[in-house]
């Protein structure tokens, strides 16, 4: 694996801004050679899963560095004075019936003492901004019915919803032993 992905340097991608309450927020494409930044994006990615099930274990999260690298993963890490607090994980998609791109958002985590100050929508900010960069057609991604938090963050950055007459597509899954 070369250790690059698509995300453009991390100079080109800060986004430093005056949070609400008078923190500096960060944002900031991760460099996959950086092992800091990879840890603070394990270890949010490992605090999100806690709100589903148990976190991954360690076999599980020593994994990820090589397989964010092997998939080319595109990274944003949110900092407040800091300290990680946001991670958006990423991922460029064909669209086969455009012969485009896509890019999705796998993931995309606030912590909890970091949500609704605007640090999620500067994180979905960056990402789409990302996405425009690189010429893709659209940003996707899912959400869960009950999340309403998120859902209320995804409409007001124009994504569109089912019951706001959006199309309606169902991601479905099969678990594989």
């Amino acid at each position: 694996a070369s250790g690059v992905s698509s995300a453009p340097n991390a100079e080109a991608t800060m986004a430093e801004t005056t949070h609400p309450m008078n923190d500096e927020l960060l944002i900031e494409a991760v460099d996959l050679d950086n092992d800091d930044q990879v840890q603070a994006c394990i270890d949010l990615i490992a605090e999100f899963a806690t709100m589903y099930g148990p976190p991954p274990d360690w076999p599980v999260r020593a994994c990820f560095p090589e397989l964010f690298r092997r998939r080319g993963a595109i990274l944003y890490l949110a900092s407040l004075n800091g300290r990680p607090v946001g991670v958006a994980l990423c991922q460029l998609a064909l669209v086969s019936f455009t012969a485009s791109e896509a890019l999705n958002i796998h993931d995309i985590f606030i912590t909890e003492s970091a949500r609704g100050h605007g640090v999620g929508r500067r994180l979905l900010d960056q990402v789409v901004e990302h996405a425009r960069s690189l010429g893709c057609m659209k940003v996707t991604l899912e959400v869960l019915k009950e999340n309403e938090q998120a859902r209320h963050l995804y409409r007001a950055a124009g994504f569109g919803l089912p019951e706001d007459g959006a199309e309606e597509t169902h991601f479905l899954s099969l678990k594989l032993d």
